[in-house]
């Protein structure tokens, strides 16, 4: 929402605060550097916190217009993404998601920079910058033929994990057992 004179005095000003160039020309347009990612968590956190204190500046969610980017891991995304998406569309009409699904593994720099404000998935972080809420726990559910060698019922989980194999499917992208095993193989 800014001219881009205006832009250009605030990257100036910013310049000399921090004795640096925060920012390098990326085609039409300007681009962080580094030292601007690395200042980005405490200044973003600082600012959040003067957001906080000023009158006015709660969250009413029947008037926001945010946009929200939501991160959700498969297999999850197919559950839950049209439950988020129905109940914010009732508790707050007027706000926009995006979703994307945690193909990669640059989520943390995502949730750190604020390209995904959220992450549903199996995954917890650690970080103090970080926090994690329980959401419910999830159910494992084993499928074998009825007439499996060794797998009879009434079945235990101890007779699950004495099992001396495994078949990996990998044929899907970023799949979601991948990370479980040491090799494909």
């Amino acid at each position: 929402g800014m001219s881009q004179p205006a832009v250009s005095n605030a990257v100036a000003r910013l310049k000399v605060l921090f004795n640096d160039d925060l920012f390098s020309r990326y085609g039409r347009g300007i681009k962080p550097t580094a030292r601007a990612y690395q200042l980005f968590g405490s200044v973003h956190q600082a600012l959040q916190l003067i957001q906080n204190e000023l009158p006015g500046s709660g969250f009413d969610p029947l008037k926001s217009e945010r946009i929200f980017h939501i991160c959700i891991c498969s297999p999850l995304d197919t559950y839950l993404t049209s439950t988020i998406y129905n109940r914010i569309e009732k508790e707050a009409p007027n706000i926009h998601l995006v979703f994307s699904s945690a193909l990669d593994k640059n989520i943390e720099h995502q949730l750190r920079y604020q390209e995904t404000g959220f992450v549903v998935g199996y995954e917890e972080f650690k970080r103090p910058e970080f926090s994690c809420l329980p959401l419910f726990n999830d159910e494992m559910v084993l499928v074998a033929s009825k007439n499996h060698p060794r797998i009879h019922l009434p079945l235990k989980e101890t007779d699950i994990y004495i099992e001396e194999h495994a078949v990996v499917s990998l044929e899907r992208y970023a799949s979601f057992s991948q990370p479980w095993y040491d090799t494909p193989d």
